[in-house]
């Protein structure tokens, strides 16, 4: 993750997962998230009663508020680094690759209680993580390795993960 003046913040698709995620970005692919949901949300100039009812053009705007959201609820993560993957044939995305101390923790953030989530079926495939996280509006849940953690909670994920 990179900063741009606090405003604009700039994530890498990491390559390869290994102990460390900041050694293996791919620069020339990348997201861009912007400090605030909010300052996401006044972009597309949407009138308020559309994103407070959430009617069907909200529809198209909720996953991106909810990643923006998630984001803003982990940057508060002391010595986070934060990065996202897609696989070899781009039909899987983990929304976020977070490195906390020695882990490797994928992220896969929904914007609804729907919690499938194909593509961290895929990253677990491919590298049995430890922990994984699932971020929705469902209660915290623990089932074996995977945690299901409310949105508004994973800026405490240290403390959720470390028990």
């Amino acid at each position: 993750m990179r900063n741009l003046h606090f405003i604009l913040m700039i994530f890498y698709h990491t390559l390869i997962i290994h102990q460390e995620i900041t050694g293996y970005e791919n620069t020339g692919a990348f997201k861009l998230f912007l400090a605030d949901v909010g300052l996401l949300a006044a972009m597309p100039k949407l009138a308020a009663k559309i994103i407070l009812e959430g009617d069907a053009l909200f529809a198209e705007f909720k996953g991106a508020l909810t990643e923006q959201y998630a984001l803003q609820e982990m940057s508060v993560l002391d010595d986070a680094e934060i990065a996202y993957w897609v696989n070899d044939g781009a039909t899987a995305e983990v929304d976020f690759i977070l490195q906390i101390g020695g882990k490797i923790i994928p992220v896969e953030v929904k914007s609804s209680t729907n919690l499938k989530a194909k593509s961290l079926s895929v990253y677990r495939g491919k590298y049995h993580p430890e922990i994984e996280i699932r971020a929705s509006l469902a209660d915290f849940n623990k089932t074996a390795n995977l945690y299901d953690v409310p949105l508004y909670a994973l800026g405490a994920l240290k403390e959720i993960i470390q028990g």
